[in-house]
């Protein structure tokens, strides 16, 4: 609702090897400083538990050969 956006690249390089890059883009119109960096605190922890949890799920998709 705020306009945050997060991206979810996957990419293979030449020898077959996976990677995946995040971008996490937070929206916080009209945040004191105060206020955002009590959001930046919370934002890092959820985008911490958000790569951790998609890398453990493509590594046993990639395993599994699914992709």
């Amino acid at each position: 609702p705020d306009g945050s956006t997060i991206v979810n690249v996957v990419s293979e390089d030449a020898d077959g090897e996976l990677h995946m890059t995040y971008t996490f883009e937070w929206r916080h119109p009209g945040a004191s400083k105060e206020e955002l960096a009590a959001f930046l605190e919370k934002e890092k922890k959820m985008s911490r538990m958000a790569v951790e949890g998609a890398i453990t799920v493509l590594r046993e998709l990639a395993k599994n050969g699914k992709i």
